[in-house]
């Protein structure tokens, strides 16, 4: 009977550790926009218009809500938490006809934007790229959400992770 008792504590620590794991390797911080400081997610800025916490596809699960024309918000993630190679961006948003959704990378928060994507219009579809950190970045990677248009966005997740190039990065730099 204490055997057992032991097998269940081990395997549920080995659990509780895997999943400690999985939210380390997570480049930015908050990346399903749980965690709320009043009006605005914790982990991020919002740099222009009005933001909200809104359902996504599940009524219990929530994202936010870019409200205004424009909307921004962004995160700034320091060097050390970039590595080096390649990094994998695992978008999860939902935009309604009117309103465009942009993902901006500025690489070491100098006001330039090294890449800009516009994410497809969908209904909370995983969209998946791979872009490379750049062998000279010298300060951080401004992450940063941005809508423009009437109609409404919602982002439900903004994963970014470390990958291996095999797995679809095209070089170094993005």
């Amino acid at each position: 009977m204490k055997r057992t008792h032991t097998t269940a504590r081990r395997l549920l620590f080995a659990f509780a550790l895997g999943l400690f794991a999985i939210g380390c390797d997570d480049i930015v911080e908050d990346s399903s926009f749980q965690l709320w400081c009043g009006d605005t997610p914790c982990a991020w800025q919002v740099e222009a218009g009005r933001v909200a916490q809104a359902p996504t596809w599940h009524a219990s699960d929530y994202g936010v809500a870019l409200i205004d024309d424009p909307t921004a918000i962004s995160q700034l993630v320091p060097r050390d938490r970039l590595g080096y190679g390649c990094m994998q961006f695992e978008v999860i948003a939902s935009n309604e006809r009117g309103s465009e959704l942009r993902l901006e990378l500025d690489f070491d928060d100098d006001g330039v934007l090294e890449l800009e994507r516009t994410l497809d219009q969908s209904d909370f579809e995983t969209d998946v790229f791979y872009v490379g950190v750049p062998d000279e970045l010298e300060g951080g990677l401004r992450v940063r959400l941005v809508k423009y248009g009437p109609g409404r966005a919602v982002i439900a997740q903004l994963r970014v992770q470390r990958a291996l190039e095999e797995e679809g990065c095209l070089g170094p730099s993005p």
